[in-house]
């Protein structure tokens, strides 16, 4: 499962960085980390970048608070694109 993501350490991507500016969040400093199961299960909301991702917290971690995919711009409906 690893080698499909970001080794720990990793800077957010440019793309990440620049999106959640327009959300008002600063990612700059930010650096990935591996997810612990007590982590998952103390979480009051899980946000995931994709389904695979929220998938993996919900196969890990059951008993988890409910994890989300948040749609990227091309999954949302014509109308919120616009």
């Amino acid at each position: 499962m690893l080698a499909q993501y970001e080794k720990p350490g990793s800077p957010a991507s440019a793309n990440s960085v620049k999106a959640m500016r327009r959300e008002g969040l600063d990612l700059s400093a930010h650096r990935s980390t591996l997810l612990r199961r007590a982590e998952l299960e103390a979480a009051h909301k899980i946000f995931c970048v994709s389904e695979r991702h929220a998938r993996w917290v919900r196969e890990t971690a059951p008993k988890a608070a409910e994890a989300r995919a948040r749609p990227g711009p091309d999954q949302r409906p014509a109308a919120a694109r616009a």
